[in-house]
């Protein structure tokens, strides 16, 4: 007995009387292509490597705006040091939109000098109101 799947084996000749036999030393029916040749499609031309650019150092004017914003938040208690937000936060903004032009780098330094200047405002205007309403007391 076989184990066999029936698959191992070619199909037995069926003679069918409608068709007339084929000539076995000739192409079989459907593959005479005539002068026909296939070829491969062109391959799409190669991008060449481009090596990965290191991103370029933030701006000196981001940084001086997010140092000057930090200092301004940081000394805010000082009302005579207001300024520095106000300047921090200008100069703050003149990175930012630089960045966004594409001139300059530094996005993030630029918008976190905004922050910071913002914040050290509102500090600051929280003091002289305080000062304003006497609850504060300079001396001890």
């Amino acid at each position: 007995m076989s184990t066999s799947s029936g698959w191992d084996y070619p199909p037995p000749p069926m003679h069918d009387p409608a068709r007339p036999p084929q000539d076995h030393t000739s192409e079989p029916v459907g593959y005479n292509l005539g002068d026909v040749h296939f070829e491969q499609p062109p391959l799409p031309p190669l991008q060449p490597y481009r090596v990965p650019m290191p991103s370029p150092l933030p701006s000196g004017q981001a940084i001086a705006g997010f140092a000057l914003s930090l200092s301004g938040l940081v000394t805010a208690a000082f009302v005579v040091t207001a300024p520095l937000a106000v300047i921090g936060l200008v100069i703050s903004a003149i990175a930012l939109s630089r960045s966004r032009r594409g001139v300059a780098s530094g996005r993030g330094y630029a918008i976190a000098g905004l922050i910071l200047g913002v914040l050290g405002l509102i500090f600051t205007l929280l003091v002289i109101l305080d000062l304003m309403t006497g609850s504060m007391t300079l001396g001890p």
